[in-house]
């Protein structure tokens, strides 16, 4: 019994010692537009002893679009692209570490894993994913064109005018959850009402036949 007791104890306090930061996934898909200058979304990190921890990443591996570039932020510090490694601080309350590609005009997808443990000790190594999907929003002859969206940015609703009745959506967060999805009225509209939605950046993809285009709506 004391034997159990003794190896019981041992184990709860490795535990306790090895985990030290927490993130909310290890992998997440973001979504962007071609055209745009850079699409982004956060990890968050939780802190599970309450003090400052000193952290440290480094890129493990990359698979992007020829033309895409990316670069990481946390909390408090956005680095420059070509950025391989920071040490850095997460707070007793918590933090983030944030991806921003920049697709440079291409469509496609990649991703970049980033290797993350608490620095200097290393007692917890975490390996984070951050994907990226980049739609183009102009397709030669597409009548998805004609699609609006005002107001833009949104505080209470937004309107969708110039579709038809075949027209399907679906509206994203940054981190690619749904949020809405649907078909537009028979006269090719639609009013969405954002009260509910928590404020920043959406996509929200059209989809008619084998034509699709995506746009961007920022919820204010």
């Amino acid at each position: 019994m004391k034997k159990i007791l003794l190896l019981t104890l041992i184990s709860v306090g490795f535990s306790a010692i090895s985990q030290e930061f927490e993130p909310a996934t290890n992998d997440t898909t973001l979504y962007g537009v071609a055209t745009e200058s850079d699409f982004y979304g956060d990890i968050p990190l939780s802190n599970t002893n309450g003090a400052s921890n000193s952290m440290y990443w480094e890129v493990d591996s990359v698979n992007l679009p020829s033309n895409w570039e990316f670069s990481v932020c946390d909390q408090d510090i956005c680095y420059p692209i070509g950025t391989e490694s920071v040490q850095w601080s997460l707070p007793g309350n918590g933090g983030y570490l944030n991806m921003h590609f920049y697709p440079n005009g291409q469509e496609g997808e990649g991703f970049v894993t980033l290797k993350v443990n608490d620095s200097p000790n290393e007692n917890q190594t975490e390996y984070i994913t951050f994907r990226g999907s980049a739609l183009t929003s102009d397709l030669d002859n597409n009548s998805l064109d004609k699609v609006s969206i005002y107001p833009n940015p949104a505080i209470e609703y937004f309107k969708i005018t110039g579709g038809s009745a075949n027209t399907d959506y679906k509206l994203v967060n940054l981190l690619g959850k749904e949020i809405k999805a649907g078909k537009l009225n028979e006269n090719g509209n639609l009013k969405v009402n954002t009260s509910s939605m928590l404020k920043g950046v959406y996509f929200i993809t059209f989809t008619e036949n084998s034509q699709k285009i995506t746009r961007k709506v920022i919820i204010r």
